[in-house]
Order: C-alpha cells, then structure tokens, then sequence
C-alpha cells in the first residue's frame, strides 16, 4: 500500500485533519457511507455520511481501490453504497437513497459497472 498524506475535512465545524495513513477504511467508518461525490470546485471528494461531510484529498481511483465491494461508480463524479440505494433511475439520472434522499448523479454509461 503507498503511504499518502490525507487531509478530512468535518464540514459541520470547519475543522480540518492531517493524518499519513495507508489508504484503507475501517469497516466502521465505511458501513455509514451514503455516496462520495466530487467537488469540482475544490477537487475533492465529499463522503457523505448517514450524520456527517467531509472532504477528502483523494483522486476517485484512490478512493475506490480502497472501498469494498458495495461500492459502485454510478457516475463520473459520484461513488454510492450499494447497500444504502432504494433505486436507480438511470434515464433520468438519479437515485434514491433508502433514507428518502434523491441524488442527482447518474448516468447511463456505469449502469454495467
């Protein structure tokens, strides 16, 4: 595993976090995931959480050779939890989550992914 320099932002409180760490999530942590999407502005990753956001310093590859098998890109900018997705409108691009949340960032193109 490489050793990368991440910094998590808590976005509720503004607080910012440095760590080195090896790039792998703890099974805690990730079983909260609701879906990651990119910021474009900032270009980072926002990890959407079923109580938080933070913003991390990861490329979306990165992100994903760290992440299990629940997750699955269902657009070039967003990652969601497979477990936590009630449904899929892939034509009109979008999902909804289990906890009533429509997320706008679907596409057709990683329907198969």
């Amino acid at each position: 595993m490489n050793l990368v320099v991440i910094d998590i932002i808590l976005l509720s409180s503004s607080k910012k976090i440095r760590f080195s760490s090896c790039i792998k999530f703890n099974t805690n942590f990730t079983k909260d995931i609701l879906y990651i999407e990119r910021d474009t502005y900032e270009r980072k990753l926002i990890i959407k959480t079923k109580n938080n956001s933070f913003k991390v310093s990861l490329t979306k590859e990165q992100m994903l050779a760290s992440l299990d098998k629940r997750f699955k890109q269902v657009h070039r900018a967003c990652i969601v939890n497979t477990n936590e997705v009630l449904s899929y409108y892939w034509g009109q691009g979008y999902f909804i989550l289990k906890n009533g949340t429509e997320v706008p960032l679907c596409s057709r193109n990683y329907k198969d992914h």
